[in-house]
């Protein structure tokens, strides 16, 4: 009798090492429920990637503060971020990827954003990575020394068309581009890129230090009637309680033509995040969903605010060895360029106006 028992004992001993034991194996057995749980999960994953949902990721080059305008807008995104199930559908989607697809990137930017990109009980966020680390940060300093929070993007990616493009009346003039954004270009670049060097291109997560009070000098100011050449921006609804309280815009945009008081009668010209330059009415894009109240009747609606500069263009900027750039001396635009107006001095001939030296005055540039 026990010499069975020993035998069985060490039966039993051999079997724990090719078997995990019993209460391992019911561990790791997923009933039915949680399997039709990730099934259905995994669909309405798939489901936003096929209608193009995930692109509006790309509306903003903060992918943080895009997602955070989604689970606002589209109630079913806002459930799938709610559900821990996502995450382990969009690990195996972004698994079943291919290499360095704009697809891939933005599952990626939400998959970071849900395990990451939180609120801490602190009130403080975690960041996204901005683009896979190809985003680095960039202080721009105007001619008033007046300093500008910036980004850079280093990176050699070019971002598809935005698929979605087709919902508005929107025509498309520049193509898409990791490297500016909206506010970028319509504060800093004065609405026009064209002639920019890549190298000083950025983007402007903020563009509050161009017109809000207590960041002087500023050379605009705020108007009821709009009119060509004037800024608008977008303030959100209420429901995006941190942007709205801070009267932060969720977008820029640059006045073409106005052929009446309502927002479909004004034309304007933008950046849609990481994606082009459209031409479109300020009602026909996007970010006009922004402004229009979302949930419960608690929500109050957001605005369009407009904002007239009147530049002093009274700093210069070196262009190359022949010219130099008028810039605004508040907010940096360029408005024209000129040739160098040189002093012989000392064996040198320095620009009177942006202090440009070189050792002879015929050796220049035309363009």
């Amino acid at each position: 009798m026990q010499k069975a028992t020993r035998l069985i004992f060490c039966l039993f001993i051999v079997l724990l090492f090719i078997f995990p034991s019993i209460g391992e194996a019911a561990g790791q057995v997923k009933n039915a429920d949680e399997v039709a749980n990730e099934t259905e999960n995994f669909k309405k994953v798939q489901s936003l990637i096929s209608d193009g949902t995930i692109y509006d990721i790309g509306l903003s080059t903060d992918p943080y503060t895009a997602i955070t305008w989604m689970r606002t807008y589209y109630p079913s995104f806002d459930e799938l971020c709610e559900d821990s199930i996502t995450i382990e559908s969009l690990r195996k989607m972004i698994e079943a990827e291919e290499e360095d697809t704009l697809r891939k990137i933005l599952l990626e930017e939400w998959l970071h954003y849900l395990v990451y990109g939180t609120v801490t009980a602190e009130g403080v966020r975690v960041a996204s990575y901005e683009w896979k680390d190809d985003t680095v940060p960039y202080t721009l300093v105007l001619p008033s020394r007046k300093t500008i929070p910036a980004l850079k993007y280093i990176g050699s990616r070019t971002p598809p068309r935005y698929p979605n493009d087709s919902d508005y009346s929107a025509i498309l003039k520049k193509s898409s581009s990791y490297r500016y954004n909206c506010h970028a270009f319509s504060w800093y670049f004065g609405g026009d890129v064209s002639g920019i060097a890549n190298s000083d291109l950025l983007q402007i997560p903020d563009p509050k230090r161009f017109y809000k009070y207590g960041y002087s000098p500023y050379c605009v100011t705020e108007v009821g009637t709009p009119r060509k050449g004037d800024i608008v921006i977008y303030i959100p609804c209420s429901c995006q309680s941190e942007a709205h309280s801070q009267k932060k815009p969720v977008h820029s945009a640059t006045i073409l033509s106005v052929s009446g008081s309502t927002h479909n009668k004004i034309i304007v010209r933008s950046k849609w995040g990481i994606f082009g330059e459209y031409q479109h009415a300020i009602s026909e894009c996007p970010y006009y969903l922004s402004i229009l109240p979302h949930g419960d009747s608690s929500c109050s609606p957001g605005r369009i605010e407009y904002y007239r500069p009147s530049h002093q263009f009274s700093s210069y900027k070196p262009l190359n060895t022949g010219f130099h750039n008028v810039i605004c001396y508040c907010c940096g635009v360029i408005s024209h360029k000129e040739p160098h107006s040189f002093i012989y001095s000392a064996g040198i001939y320095r620009c009177s106006k942006c202090g440009f030296k070189q050792v002879s005055p015929s050796s220049y540039e035309e363009e």
